[in-house]
């Protein structure tokens, strides 16, 4: 989906992932909104994931950067934005 403006998200709409030069190349070819890992063979690869589980599922990958606590918190608050989850 194209926004307002013209362009693709800057992120993944499932998981928050980032679509920066080193991910590009996972941004899914069906559904431009959503990474590779989140969206194939014209669905999303965890139908029944709630946004807990997409919480939990992320922290691991932040907190490389951020630490586990810092990234909790921060995902908790972001993935619920994101349009598969409004």
């Amino acid at each position: 989906m194209i926004d307002a403006v013209g362009s693709l998200p800057e992120c993944c709409q499932s998981c928050g992932m980032p679509f920066d030069e080193g991910h590009a190349d996972l941004r899914s070819q069906e559904d431009a909104r959503y990474c590779v890992h989140c969206f194939a063979d014209g669905g999303f690869t965890m139908p029944d994931a709630t946004v807990a589980d997409m919480v939990q599922i992320g922290v691991p990958h932040l907190a490389v950067k951020i630490g586990e606590d810092a990234a909790r918190a921060y995902l908790t608050g972001f993935i619920p934005t994101l349009e598969r989850w409004r």
